[in-house]
Formats: C-alpha cells, structure tokens, sequence
C-alpha cells in the first residue's frame, strides 16, 4: 500500500507542477497582451493638438516703426509652421520650426537665430510679444 501512494503522490506532483506551468504561461501571455494594449494606447497622443494651444491658423494687424502689416502664422502640430506678412508696400512667407513651454514660443527660421517670443492666450486671442514688438492675433 505503501508504494502506491507513493507513485500517487509523484503523480499529483507532477500533475501540480504541470499545473502551475500551464497558469505560469497564461500569466505571462496576459502580461504580455496587456503591455502591448497600453502601449499602443500610449501613440495617439502625439497627434492631439488639444495639448497644445498654439496649433491652428492666427491672424491680425501689427504696427512698427509707422506702418502696418498684416499678419497670418500657422502653428501646425508637428512643429512646423509658416509666417505670412503683408502690407501695400511688400510681402513675404517664412516657414519655422518651433517649440514652446506654458509662456515661450521658440521659432527658428533656419537662419541660425532663433527667436523667443512670450505668448498667452486667452479664448481665441494670442498675444506674443518680443522685445518693444507686440502681436494680437485672432485664431482662425
């Protein structure tokens, strides 16, 4: 009688350690499947351009040195942008590139100096400022 408990109990050993493998792997398998979710759930965020308040089409007039421009400057969400001016006398279109913080707009123009712009918005409004220059532009 003995013995054959004894091959029973390797027998349920076996059979548990088997067991706990099969539950080790599916462990393991939902482990996995649950990290590739949540990352793939991580990607999208880039292109929401609700995180950044720049992005779109803004508009206005600006004055210096007596006379006065017409303003139009895309911000689009991949860092890009271009910056339209025009008066009676002449025009122009610059593309950028830019970053920007909570209160900074940094555009570079390619033309290795960067500019610092402080900004805010308030509703569709976009003051930016830099230096004795001073924008109010509308978005679009």
């Amino acid at each position: 009688m003995m013995k054959k408990y004894n091959i029973h109990k390797e027998s349920f050993n076996q059979i548990t350690i088997k067991r706990m493998k099969t539950l080790r792997f599916i462990g393991v398998a939902l482990l996995a499947v649950l990290m590739s979710v949540s990352f793939s759930a991580c990607g999208g965020d880039d292109d929401d351009n609700s995180s950044n308040p720049l992005v779109g089409t803004w508009v206005g007039l600006a004055g210096e040195s007596g006379w006065t421009s017409n303003h139009k400057i895309i911000f689009n969400s991949n860092g890009t942008g271009s910056w339209n001016q025009w008066s009676d006398k002449s025009s122009f279109t610059d593309p950028f590139n830019y970053t920007c913080t909570e209160t900074v707009i940094t555009i570079d123009f390619g033309d290795g100096y960067p500019e610092q712009w402080r900004y805010s918005i308030s509703g569709n409004v976009l003051n930016m400022g830099k230096g004795e220059k001073m924008f109010k532009l509308t978005k679009q």
